[in-house]
């Protein structure tokens, strides 16, 4: 009986570490995949990209400086979060032409 038991947590620990394995494959290959679309994580850019959407959704986001009016529509907010998310230095690829 003592040499089952010990059998079978050598199996169940050979395939935590074969998962863990795979886990740490899966990670590998989602970065190089990524890089080979295009698409890299955005690292500095993600926060100021939600502070920007932030103020328009609280009606605080105005286009140019504070004196300037208040925007409503959506895609010009986007465009403004963009922007200054690439002043701070994100790597965000500009739209291509129709």
């Amino acid at each position: 009986m003592r040499y089952q038991r010990h059998t079978w947590q050598r199996i169940v620990a050979e395939q935590a570490g074969r998962i863990a394995d795979l886990e740490n494959k899966l990670a590998r290959l989602d970065k190089r995949f990524a890089k080979l679309k295009g698409i890299e994580p955005m690292k500095k850019g993600t926060g100021k990209i939600a502070k920007v959407m932030g103020e328009y959704e609280r009606g605080k986001l105005h286009s140019g400086s504070k004196k300037g009016p208040v925007v409503t529509k959506p895609a010009q907010a986007k465009a403004i979060a963009l922007h200054e998310a690439r002043e701070a230095g994100a790597k965000i690829p500009r739209r291509k032409g129709k």
